[in-house]
């Protein structure tokens, strides 16, 4: 027979949590808990709804850099398309904002 003392209850699927955050040397913006996978319509929500309110928040009209990782979502070609609409050019997943519009520093490669 097992001891019971030895065994550990677990949970085969465990819930979790998606969470955006934005964090600079500026302070942070809000939190934002995500219901549902992300796919590029999600993202774009995000990023319209508290990537951009949090950027005023932060920075007013000053400079700064938009960093995000390769994820699915965020590389996907609406996604690109979102930040030339807002006139933005992506490098390797870096966007400046400059005189309240989005732009690289480098040559535009990504997007």
């Amino acid at each position: 027979a097992q001891n019971p003392r030895c065994l550990r209850s677990s949970v085969k699927f465990p819930q979790s949590v998606m969470v955006w955050g934005a964090m600079s040397s500026a302070g942070v913006g809000p939190l934002c808990f995500l219901r549902s996978k992300v796919n590029a319509a999600v993202y774009q929500e995000v990023l319209e709804h508290f990537m951009l309110p949090a950027a005023d928040q932060l920075y007013g009209d000053a400079d700064f850099i938009f960093q995000q990782d390769l994820a699915p979502a965020h590389s996907a070609k609406a996604i690109s398309t979102w930040f030339k609409d807002h006139d933005a050019i992506c490098q390797t997943q870096q966007c400046r904002r400059a005189e309240g519009h989005y732009q690289s520093n480098l040559a535009p490669v990504c997007c």
